[in-house]
């Protein structure tokens, strides 16, 4: 019998701390304007670090969907909407650059170096989540009166690529049967 040793399945770090940074950020957006929901953005800030300190997928799903509750109570209760559109893309790069952590360690284990790939998929999704928040800001200021269609349309189009963007790989991808 070989002597094998079992790969540490930690998350990758680098990934990880800017998850949880992206969720600290997310959660700052709500703190001037909604008392509840800055409560749930802190037990999604907590579910999203637990889930990466774990290496488990099993709380990063909630504790983003409690990062963007929060968000939403904010924007009911009086944030502006840049303000809202920032804290919603930092809340999808959590989640996105937290599922990226996991399945790195899962896949090369903590000790491969993966500091290239980490900054190269930060990079991107930090780059596509901008494009969508200067897209759907650009939304928010058309005139509302004589063209809201258009501005509709911006926004449905800024959340069409947010959910490509950020969405299952399986979904797009299309195979044809034999």
């Amino acid at each position: 019998m070989t002597d094998a040793t079992e790969l540490d399945r930690s998350p990758a770090t680098l990934s990880a701390w800017i998850a949880v940074w992206c969720g600290v950020f997310a959660w700052s957006v709500t703190v001037p304007y909604t008392i509840q929901g800055s409560v749930i953005g802190v037990l999604g800030v907590i579910f999203v670090a637990i889930s990466l300190w774990q290496g488990e997928r099993l709380l990063l799903s909630p504790g983003s969907s409690g990062l963007l509750l929060a968000i939403l109570l904010a924007a009911g209760d009086g944030a502006p909407p840049l303000l809202v559109l920032v804290g919603t893309t930092a809340t999808i790069l959590a989640w996105d650059i937290g599922q990226h952590a996991i399945s790195l360690g899962n896949q090369l284990g903590s000790e491969a170096e993966t500091t290239r790939a980490e900054l190269t998929h930060i990079a991107s999704s930090a780059l596509v989540g901008s494009g969508i928040v200067a897209v759907a800001s650009v939304a928010s200021t058309l005139p509302t009166q004589p063209q809201p269609l258009i501005s509709i349309v911006f926004l449905l189009l800024a959340a069409g690529l947010l959910a490509i963007a950020f969405g299952p790989r399986d979904l797009l991808s299309i195979e044809i049967p034999e």
